[in-house]
């Protein structure tokens, strides 16, 4: 048995002391709106998949991976139908988090992150959301906040290695007032975030493109937003 761990006997909750669910002795999961795929295994039925090229679950790695390739000149996307998160983050906590890696570190291109519906969002920028993009041709990826067609800030992060797997995301906290996005370790900040005033219904998007057929990789795909 490992001592280094350090252990609550009488539990751990995240609830008020005053409130029905005080005696729940672990924390309580409805707080967040959560979706996670681990691709284990990856389900099409629950996308909508869209692009001439193709998506299947791929060997390697702990869990699933899903590999997303993209026909020679086109995009491939795969986005939930169901919206469960929203841009309107003024008073709501959002995080998001994916991992992935491109076979190619110039010549794939690739859009990570949440939007509002959209099945070419590579292509056509979507009109809401938050995303990390990297354009086909260039060796970085670039974090937007896109609010109403327009870019509200955007952070460049650093130069990627092909077949290197990264943890691309990002977090706002209306406490600190600040959205980080990130690359593994290299942290951006994407400051003052403007929202907009009304909800914007958004839901996660992976798209990968190439001149030529690229392929994406995705370990995972998480996200949460307070209720």
């Amino acid at each position: 048995m490992l001592a280094s761990i350090t252990r609550y006997a009488g539990g751990v909750g995240n609830v008020s002391p005053d409130v029905g669910l005080a005696d729940l002795r672990e924390p309580f999961d409805g707080a967040y709106v959560t979706f996670f795929d681990d691709f284990l295994p990856y389900v099409a039925a629950n996308y909508t998949v869209t692009g001439t090229g193709s998506a299947a679950q791929v060997a390697g790695g702990a869990g699933g991976r899903i590999g997303i390739v993209s026909s020679a000149g086109g995009e491939q996307a795969l986005q939930p139908a169901l919206l469960a998160f929203d841009l309107n983050t003024a008073a709501k906590e959002l995080f998001f988090q994916c991992r992935a890696m491109v076979d190619d570190a110039t010549l794939s291109g690739f859009l990570i992150g949440l939007t509002v519906a959209d099945t070419s969002p590579y292509a056509s920028a979507p009109s809401d959301g938050v995303w990390i993009k990297k354009t086909a041709g260039t060796t970085n990826a670039v974090a937007t906040l896109r609010v109403g067609g327009a870019d509200i800030a955007t952070g460049a992060l650093p130069v990627m290695v092909a077949n290197q797997m990264y943890d691309f995301g990002f977090a706002f906290t209306p406490a600190e007032g600040i959205l980080r996005a990130w690359q593994g370790p290299a942290l951006v900040r994407l400051t003052p975030p403007t929202f907009p005033s009304s909800a914007v219904p958004l839901s996660a998007n992976i798209s990968s493109f190439g001149a030529a057929a690229r392929t994406l990789t995705a370990d995972y795909v998480w996200a949460a937003q307070s209720r």
